[in-house]
């Protein structure tokens, strides 16, 4: 599968986890770019919900597999 149905910016799965500390803004853009880059990523962060100030919704992809 080339891509993810419904999710045309998630490129072609690379095997490479990536782990990303803070879901803030700069810490939110950096698992969009890693996830478009087809790497899996985990977001940690220690508030009980994610900024979402400066982030459009359509970007805000949870996948709880």
């Amino acid at each position: 599968m080339s891509k993810a149905e419904g999710y045309p910016f998630i490129g072609e799965p690379t095997g490479i986890n990536v782990i990303v500390v803070g879901a803030g803004l700069g810490g939110l853009a950096c698992a969009i770019e890693c996830r478009r880059k087809g790497h899996n990523v985990l977001v940690f962060e220690n508030a009980p919900e994610i900024m979402r100030i400066g982030i459009f919704s359509y970007r805000l992809v949870v996948d709880c597999r």
